[in-house]
């Protein structure tokens, strides 16, 4: 996700693009927006949904009989706010910089990061997007859902919504 939307807002400045589309009535809200709503989009389907489906039959077949469908879709829910959060983050920092190398280095480092660091955090690890990799196994394997897993999945989501008020403030802002 990281890098499919690396160039969604850093490649049309730097061409142009925008620009030229902000010379039309369009607001800079919708700009912004639209670039959610198409790349977002297109996540959920081929890199949440496909491969959602695709799981689910490699599951079936190595069970031998059909995965418990409600318990699996739980997962992939999760797992679409967890790709969401990068793909708002990725066009806040889109709009933030100019420079590929820094949205590629913060977006990573926060994705890479959480990983190495999450031992350290404890329980806080559970106010991060990070934990999500580790509680959304959970109801897939059909382990007794414990209340806190939607802490992360809300938590994330939060962060999600404040990546994109972000964006759109500062692209308000921005000198073209």
């Amino acid at each position: 996700t990281i890098v499919l939307v690396q160039d969604a807002i850093i490649g049309e400045r730097q061409m142009g693009v925008t620009e030229w589309l902000l010379s039309k009535p369009l607001s800079r809200s919708v700009y912004v927006l639209s670039k959610l709503l198409a790349h977002g989009l297109g996540v959920l389907v081929i890199l949440v949904g496909l491969q959602g489906v695709l799981g689910y039959g490699l599951l079936w077949l190595l069970a031998g009989e059909a995965w418990p469908l409600v318990p699996y879709l739980v997962g992939v829910a999760g797992m679409a706010v967890h790709t969401l959060f990068y793909l708002a983050l990725g066009l806040m920092m889109g709009v933030l910089t100019t420079k590929r190398g820094v949205l590629l280095g913060v977006s990573l480092g926060v994705l890479l990061g959480g990983l190495l660091v999450g031992g350290f955090l404890g329980t806080f690890m559970m106010l991060t997007p990070w934990a999500l990799a580790q509680v959304l196994p959970a109801p897939v394997l059909g382990v007794p859902l414990p209340v806190s897993i939607w802490v992360p999945i809300g938590v994330t989501a939060l962060l999600s919504v404040a990546c994109v008020a972000v964006a759109l403030v500062r692209f308000e802002r921005l000198e073209f």
